[in-house]
């Protein structure tokens, strides 16, 4: 009995070994999220524990350039109040999407502050949100989910399912072959962001472009009514975090260049001054300030050591508005 079971262990093992080695050669790449999972994100958002809550919103820009656990611990030693910050930002995330979660599941009985950073995609055509509200998640759910991610970066066919299987390799006996680009890691940071590692499945590197961006702020001049309503139903969400008495903030983290170039060549209905305008807020532009305007970045999103240094510059500035009761 024990020598049938071991048996029928190490051919299962074998099994999906091979799957696992034809897959990879075939062109296969595993399903990794490049940065935080909604579950993840709904676990800070409960995690979230103070007088006041500071959220920072926004796609991966957010996700990959801010240090929630940094800021918290900086703004503390400088407002000495109980205060904590959430990295409130989701690869492809809508602005508008998380900032609904927000105000609908924010644990706190006060409202709080919302910072966000401006980024074109994620405030008029991305439309990823945190997910159906999940209540309660407990610690062992979040470890295993992590676990599961984890599984997902080293194990290409886990959780694909047979259906997916068989279409890829019905693909690959046709066009044979395919070079294509995905995710393979997540690196964790203790300051409270996190980054992923991309590449082609042949091995080779993806070089880092604008052409993306280009493609999306092309389709936001060309159906300019349609993405004026777009930007219409995010301003009104943002109305009603200020009626709801939560303070709104507008940032634009440090970009490059070409990336700062094909913003400004948008329409100024799109620009964040005018939603600042719009809003009557804050509009705090990094990429002009003497602090920050040289960290290094890929164009769009900030390297680590550029993101340790925004988080700290952010907690200072907040720490001074909460001061000065701005």
């Amino acid at each position: 009995m024990i020598r049938s079971t071991i048996c029928a262990a190490l051919l299962s093992v074998l099994i999906i070994l091979a799957l696992e080695l034809e897959y990879r050669h075939s062109g296969g790449l595993p399903s990794v999220i490049p940065g935080k999972t909604g579950l993840e994100f709904q676990w800070r958002v409960q995690q979230a524990r103070a007088a006041k809550i500071v959220y920072v919103i926004g796609d991966s820009r957010v996700d990959w350039g801010f240090g929630d656990r940094l800021f918290t611990q900086t703004i503390k030693k400088l407002y000495g109040r109980d205060i904590h910050a959430v990295n409130a930002g989701l690869s492809a995330g809508s602005v508008r999407k998380i900032t609904r979660f927000i105000l609908d599941n924010h644990p706190g009985k006060a409202p709080g502050i919302l910072v966000i950073n401006f980024s074109p995609a994620s405030l008029y055509h991305f439309r990823t949100s945190p997910g159906k509200a999940v209540p309660n998640i407990k610690r062992q759910d979040f470890f295993d989910h992590r676990i599961t991610n984890y599984l997902v970066e080293k194990l290409f066919t886990y959780g694909r399912g047979a259906a997916f299987l068989y279409r890829h390799f019905q693909e690959y006996q046709k066009r044979g072959y395919q070079r294509k680009f995905g995710w393979f890691s997540r690196t964790l940071f203790s300051e409270g962001f996190i980054n992923a590692k991309g590449g082609n499945n042949d091995g080779s590197k993806r070089i880092r472009d604008v052409s993306f961006y280009r493609r999306v702020f092309h389709k936001i001049r060309k159906q300019e009514d349609y993405y004026r309503k777009r930007k219409e139903e995010t301003i009104r969400v943002l109305r009603e975090a200020q009626m709801l008495g939560w303070q709104v903030i507008l940032v634009r983290f440090p970009i490059g260049d070409k990336m700062l170039k094909l913003e400004l060549e948008l329409p100024d209905l799109f620009q964040p001054e005018r939603i600042a305008q719009e809003l009557t807020i804050q509009f705090i532009d990094y990429d002009a300030d003497p602090r920050t305007a040289d960290l290094p970045s890929d164009e769009s999103h900030l390297f680590p050591d550029s993101a340790r240094e925004i988080s700290n510059i952010l907690a200072h500035d907040v720490s001074q508005l909460l001061v000065s009761g701005s």
